[in-house]
């Protein structure tokens, strides 16, 4: 008895599998499941093993040379470079040397990767207010901190 209802649901499990693979994705499916691994590739890019309290957090970026370092306390950031060659550069670059607020709470900022490889959102995690950091390698005039307009018209 045991086998038969084993068999049954295996059978199913089975039907259903291969139903589903054999269905056709239309446009709007592929641009759910488009978005749906953009957004699992940000949260596994945002994922760390730091703690979430700490005063400054590293955010890896898609540049294999440069990480961001971020106050989480008051929103300041700055671009770390490192490298194994003596002849390059390693060292920090402030992107944000103004501090964003002036409750010095650990954990009160992050950085949000965007799609765009050298932008990340800024996000004050007390009162919603957003930047947008940019980073750049050779280009000072490139690195920029700006808030992002949060008024709505609809």
């Amino acid at each position: 008895m045991f086998m038969k209802r084993l068999l049954v649901v295996l059978s199913c499990v089975l039907g259903v599998y291969l139903f589903g693979s054999l269905m056709p994705i239309n446009s709007q499916t592929y641009s759910n499941l488009t978005l749906e691994s953009e957004l699992r590739g940000i949260r596994q890019s945002t994922s760390r093993i730091q703690k979430m309290d700490a005063a400054f957090q590293l955010y890896s970026t898609q540049n294999h040379s440069t990480l961001l370092m971020l106050d989480t306390r008051d929103g300041r950031i700055w671009q770390v470079h490192w490298s194994i060659k003596e002849d390059s550069y390693t060292g920090t670059i402030p992107i944000n040397s103004k501090s964003l607020a002036g409750q010095n709470k650990p954990g009160r900022f992050t950085l949000y990767p965007t799609t765009n490889v050298w932008n990340f959102i800024l996000l004050d995690q007390d009162n919603g207010r957003t930047w947008q950091c940019q980073f750049a390698v050779n280009d000072p005039k490139a690195r920029f901190i700006q808030p992002i307009n949060t008024s709505r018209k609809y």
